[in-house]
């Protein structure tokens, strides 16, 4: 078990990022923002998160499931959990078999209660 309390966030919207910032902060995670994927793999190895939080697309046609892809190559048990304004049903087939073919953690569509989803994800980091 991963007892880093580091979870990098990646979303293109930085309201929900100050908001997810806001709550892992009151769980006792230190969140490390990223509002774009340039950075991301560097952050993944330096920091050793216990997990990742991204939406699936993000600014500049870059995408929250390549992210995903990348640090399951780097961490293959790491809790990844998407957000996404698409409502699961919205979803394409690909987007499906890619998130079941990634191992996905969660998948939770906005908008969504913070607080809720921080006390969701805390519990499966422990029990990862």
């Amino acid at each position: 078990m991963n007892k880093n309390k580091v979870i990098l966030v990646i979303d293109d919207e930085r309201e929900i990022l100050e908001l997810i910032n806001h709550n892992l902060k009151e769980a006792g995670y230190y969140a490390v923002l990223l509002d774009k994927a340039q950075d991301f793999e560097r952050q993944l190895t330096e920091l050793l998160p216990c997990a990742i939080i991204t939406d699936i697309y993000l600014d500049k046609g870059q995408n929250g499931l390549q992210l995903a892809e990348a640090a399951r190559g780097v961490f293959p048990d790491l809790p990844i959990f998407v957000i996404s304004g698409y409502l699961p049903r919205d979803l394409t087939p690909e987007i499906e078999s890619h998130l079941k073919k990634l191992r996905i953690t969660d998948f939770t569509s906005k908008p969504f209660s913070f607080s809720e989803y921080v006390q969701k994800i805390t519990k499966m980091i422990e029990r990862t």
